[in-house]
């Protein structure tokens, strides 16, 4: 039911998550950038829009796409003020794969306690709410991400620009950037020229939280992909058994102490299942065959064949699963189990038996369980708040794929944290006969406090827009990367604080953010807009 009426930043807020561009991490690994079409479909709409309104007055800009869809608007400076600093502006284009991709949003006048979705059993806690009584709340259904992550960023933006331009406010050069696929950690770097990137003295990442928040430090991050052969069963029979286990995605930074991770639990009773009975021999149960696990921390599935032993009073190996399956929800509170029993499945080839069989997802499992037991973890932080994350597991190609992405601040211990995941993965293949783990490390991004420390104009420009606004702006440190992270591997010199535009729990099914907040900082956007033509921050 409508409530009360949002405002022009909130109608625009909701247009912009009603188009579905989840990252599609599947498209991605095989090549396709953008990954999904409903991120193209988004940056057609964004330069509708900005047409529209730039249009109407006569602004003078020149529009780009790059071959990886990557959106750029160049906006002239008004005649007179083209030596004020070049701002850049930048949003992502895609959302977090969690939940459905449909996002259907809600808007709810806040009154107080947990705030209940209709969906999954889904509630935005109070103490994120806390203080936000009477305020115009926006969440999605429950079932998906709100897309807050970055649709609020990239709605300040264009609501900041058609209020400059609307207004004929005198501004400097603009260069406005909406990119695909950011939420891998991985930016395609070769959409950003070198051109690009030195018509521009600041780049502004519209990518961090509440407005009264700047991002001005970051992790050091890299990206491992671990490929995993095992020895595979060629003969085998049994029922097909499909263990569904739903956890809590949050984002591993500053959310990571809400991660409940139904990948981790489903390889945690992958382990104990072939334990009790094992595929590379029979047992008084008879034995269990792990096919499969696929999944990251919101929903993982685990596929399976149970066959049951012919002795006489063999104990049910299905009543096993069912309450080794129950023990992991009393074990992991915030998780759920569902199990799904199929036919009877039987393999093809009778040339080989099960006995010696050490299937990739039972290495997996290890490697993860084994990984995360030794070093700090998104919701427990280790040494200098640094931390493991395995934080997929797909199969790509037949073949099981777990990406990892070691954390820290300091660029050292993120290369400490991953020769130690390289010794863990060699450590788990010497272990089992014929199997391998072979590993592929990316750096993905580095700390942007030294742009940043070296144009402190920048932040300052922040500082003083936020004035105006009325509100204390406070730095921080983010434990995870940032977009401008990602191109400071290649032109460590462009400072790039990342800041707020209302997003509340990232990554999250309960993601949200406030009317008040996007409206706060499409104010903030246009100050930090005027402000920059002042002589202090002229370029010489």
């Amino acid at each position: 039911m409508l409530l009360t009426k949002p405002s022009l930043t909130g109608q625009r807020f909701l247009r912009y998550v009603r188009v579905s561009s989840m990252l599609d991490s599947a498209k991605l690994a095989a090549g396709f950038h953008p990954s999904s079409p409903g991120q193209v479909e988004l940056a057609k709409l964004l330069l509708t829009d900005f047409a529209e309104f730039a249009d109407e007055v006569g602004t003078d800009y020149k529009v780009e796409w790059t071959p990886g869809g990557v959106l750029i608007i160049r906006i002239t400076a008004t005649p007179g003020f083209e030596q004020a600093p070049r701002l850049g502006f930048s949003a992502h284009l895609d959302s977090y794969p969690n939940g459905s991709p449909m996002v259907e949003p809600l808007m709810h006048l806040y009154k107080g306690g947990d705030l209940a979705l209709p969906r999954c059993g889904t509630f935005v806690p109070t103490k994120v709410l806390e203080g936000r009584e009477g305020q115009l709340i926006f969440t999605s259904s429950g079932d998906s991400v709100l897309a807050a992550d970055c649709k609020a960023g990239m709605t300040a933006i264009m609501e900041a620009m058609a209020t400059i331009l609307g207004d004929n406010v005198s501004h400097g050069p603009i260069t406005l950037i909406f990119f695909p696929d950011e939420e891998e950690g991985v930016l395609n770097v070769s959409d950003f020229s070198p051109e690009l990137v030195g018509s521009l003295d600041v780049l502004y990442t519209a990518d961090a939280g509440i407005p009264e928040e700047v991002d001005t430090d970051c992790y050091s991050g890299r990206s491992a992909t671990v490929t995993i052969t095992g020895t595979e069963a060629k003969n085998y029979e049994g029922q097909q058994v499909v263990v569904t286990v739903i956890g809590n995605d949050a984002h591993p930074g500053p959310g990571g102490e809400r991660i409940v991770p139904a990948h981790l639990i489903a390889a945690e009773l992958a382990l104990y299942l072939d334990d009790e009975c094992p595929s590379n021999r029979g047992t008084h149960y008879g034995y269990v065959l792990v096919q499969k696990i696929e999944g990251g921390a919101g929903k993982a599935t685990m596929t399976l064949v149970a066959n049951q032993s012919s002795e006489d009073r063999a104990p049910d190996i299905l009543d096993l699963i069912r309450t080794q399956a129950i023990r992991m929800q009393d074990m992991h509170p915030g998780c759920k189990t569902e199990i799904d029993v199929y036919g009877s499945v039987k393999s093809e080839n009778d040339a080989e038996d099960v006995t010696g069989i050490v299937p990739a997802a039972f290495i997996a499992s290890e490697f993860m369980l084994a990984l995360t037991a030794n070093s700090g973890t998104p919701w427990k932080k280790g040494k200098d708040d640094s931390y493991q994350y395995p934080r997929l597991i797909q199969n790509v190609d037949g073949k099981t794929v777990v990406i990892c992405i070691p954390r820290a601040y300091e660029d050292d211990r993120s290369l400490e944290l991953v020769e130690e995941l390289r010794a863990c993965a060699q450590n788990i293949s010497d272990t089992y006969d014929g199997c391998t783990l072979d590993v592929k490390v990316e750096h993905t991004y580095t700390s942007i406090a030294k742009a940043i420390a070296a144009n402190r104009w920048c932040v300052e420009l922040l500082h003083q827009a936020a004035a105006k606004c009325g509100f204390e702006l406070k730095e921080k440190r983010v434990p995870g990367g940032t977009d401008v992270a990602m191109l400071d591997r290649i032109y460590d010199w462009m400072p790039g604080p990342n800041i707020g535009a209302g997003c509340m729990e990232a990554h999250a099914l309960f993601e949200c953010c406030s009317d008040r907040d996007l409206d706060l900082a499409t104010r903030w956007y246009v100050q930090i807009i005027m402000l920059a033509t002042q002589a202090q921050f002229q370029r010489p």
